[in-house]
């Protein structure tokens, strides 16, 4: 239920700030008073579409806040617990409107995306405009009317399936035309392959060891020069390193039977010669690799050339070409086997197309029987709202022998609705033989018809009594009483009928203060308020006793029938 609205810079309103109650709600005012403003404001916090021209003038945000309170466990409070909020039973949605294009939204006073209010929106409030009756005019809306009050579980499954399938479709005809030069695209891929393959790459490091090999080839006497003085002046030459090490280690053992404090300085130097004999024997071996295969320099040139060659081609290192033939391989095992994938893929695909025949079936057998009781309790209705020969149809066209070539997002069938107003008279497309006093009531019906609804537990009417007056007010009004009833019910309303009936009535002006235009909205508590509220509603440029008498008999009236 909503409890509270306030509404900031929006339209002609500055600041508006109301407490709900349950019962029926009416909001009544001059034309221009702002009362389609404020239902267009609760439109916003259930998800409708914003725009920086709603924004009060001058202004640079505006802003919406709605409170709702839950009783019990409903789809709204599932979906804030799918999406991590608690157990609440209080919900406070935040929209921030800025001139600059960049919106807020905000649950419980987490941010919060269009996406996820669009979908809480419905199970919050059933807002039903004059649009609604648009709406009616188009036969493309009929199929979602029929399906309006249900659980929706079944057709949510559907739609889950339907994606899949489309997806599994698409897939297969992507398949199916990269088959048509597969042939041409497989000869490409194995001439790249062979390519790769003939390099014989095992080692992505191949590369720089070469590089380094290179450097060696090219400078083998330099590098055999340091190396022959190296080994000779440690080990092998005239006055080499480890001879003199050898002499100085005797001539300290010597001395340390004289001076023991040498011994540890002869041990240091006993031990430095292993590590000299090794460097020397190193310097040693390492001659002998310079003094190699002498073709060895060419056909590193040529390895690294090939390298060069194959990055220019597949990658920026040996380990992008090595990964890159990987790919092809891939790509080549899948061309190959292209036939069995296709194949596989069209059996999915037909798997999941049985499956959504029989779920749209098992949905179709459901609307019809459905649309049977609907247009049924809708006639009903539409006798009491004074059309008393009205007939209401619901015709639903469902192929003989449906197949994936008829599957939509919502199923098989069509729906369309018919109607007629006098006895004799066939029912006709709804969309071109009703008036607008017509389809008020007959939306109205439609509502009335799903009211038995848990959710949402607020419905809001904004000027649906369009094109009636009279008796048939009364009915309208009556009718929009009973559906308070079961729930919340806010209505806006130019017709005294209506506002007689009300639990709580608001009444909206606007004035002019320092030259801006201002918004009130004022809950009418004392008797004589409402009094003159309906005498004003009534109507006539004066307003005399027997108005006012009038008014009094009306709000009268609308206690009893309260009753």
């Amino acid at each position: 239920m909503l409890t509270e609205l306030f509404v900031k810079n929006i339209a002609i309103i500055d600041e508006v700030r109301l407490s709900f109650g349950p019962g029926m709600t009416v909001l009544t005012g001059e034309t221009g008073a702002g009362k389609s403003i404020l239902v267009e404001s609760i439109g916003l916090v259930i998800g409708g579409k914003a725009s920086p021209q709603m924004i009060r003038s001058g202004e640079k945000e505006g802003v919406i806040e709605a409170v709702f309170s839950f009783e019990g466990k409903g789809l709204a409070k599932g979906l804030l617990k799918e999406w991590g909020f608690g157990d609440e039973d209080q919900l406070i949605v935040r929209r921030h409107l800025q001139s600059e294009g960049k919106n807020k939204i905000y649950l419980n006073g987490r941010a919060s995306s269009l996406g996820q209010l669009s979908t809480l929106g419905p199970h919050l409030i059933d807002l039903v405009s004059q649009n609604d009756q648009q709406i009616l005019l188009n036969e493309a809306t009929h199929l979602s009317l029929l399906d309006e009050g249900d659980d929706g579980r079944e057709l949510a499954s559907y739609r889950e399936h339907f994606k899949t399938f489309e997806q599994v479709r698409a897939d297969w005809e992507v398949l199916k035309r990269a088959g048509e030069n597969r042939e041409e695209r497989a000869e490409f891929l194995r001439f790249q392959l062979a390519e790769i393959d003939r390099a014989a790459l095992t080692d992505p490091e191949e590369e720089q060891k070469l590089v380094e090999e290179r450097a060696r080839a090219r400078n083998a006497t330099l590098l055999n020069e340091i190396a022959l003085e190296g080994e000779q002046s440690l080990v092998s030459g005239e006055g080499a390193a480890i001879d003199l090490l050898d002499r100085l280690v005797v001539r300290l053992e010597k001395g340390r039977e004289i001076d023991p404090s040498l011994a540890e300085v002869a041990e240091l130097l006993a031990r430095a010669r292993e590590p000299v004999q090794e460097a020397g024997q190193f310097l040693s071996r390492y001659q002998e690799k310079l003094s190699g295969d002498p073709t060895r320099l060419e056909e590193i040139e040529s390895r690294l050339y090939l390298f060069q060659q194959l990055k220019k081609k597949h990658g920026a290192t040996l380990a992008d070409v090595m990964a890159r033939g990987e790919k092809l391989r891939a790509e080549l095992k899948t061309l190959e086997n292209h036939d069995d994938t296709v194949a596989k893929k069209g059996e999915e695909m037909e798997v999941l197309g049985k499956k959504l025949v029989g779920l749209a079936q098992k949905i179709s057998a459901a609307r019809r029987g459905k649309a049977k009781k609907m247009e049924q309790k809708i006639t009903e209705e539409l006798k009491e709202l004074s059309l008393p020969r009205a007939l209401f149809r619901i015709q639903v066209t469902t192929p003989p022998k449906p197949g994936v070539e008829q599957l939509g997002p919502d199923g098989i069938d069509g729906v369309r609705f018919d109607f007629s107003a006098n006895a004799g008279e066939a029912p006709l497309p709804l969309t071109a033989i009703a008036s607008g006093g017509e389809l008020s009531r007959i939306l109205l019906g439609i509502k009335t018809t799903m009211g038995s609804r848990s959710e949402p537990a607020t419905s809001i009417f904004d000027e649906v009594d369009s094109g009636i007056g009279g008796g048939v007010a009364e009915v309208v009004g009556r009718k929009l009483k009973g559906l308070s009833r079961k729930g919340q019910v806010l209505c806006v309303t130019h017709l005294p009928q209506i506002a007689s009936l009300a639990d709580t009535h608001i009444v909206l002006s606007k004035k002019v203060v320092d030259k801006r235009t201002r918004v009130n909205a004022r809950p009418l508590s004392a008797a004589k308020e409402r009094e003159e509220e309906i005498a004003r509603m009534l109507g006539g440029l004066k307003l005399t006793d027997k108005t006012y008498a009038h008014a009094r008999e009306m709000l009268e009236r609308g206690r009893l029938d309260a009753r």
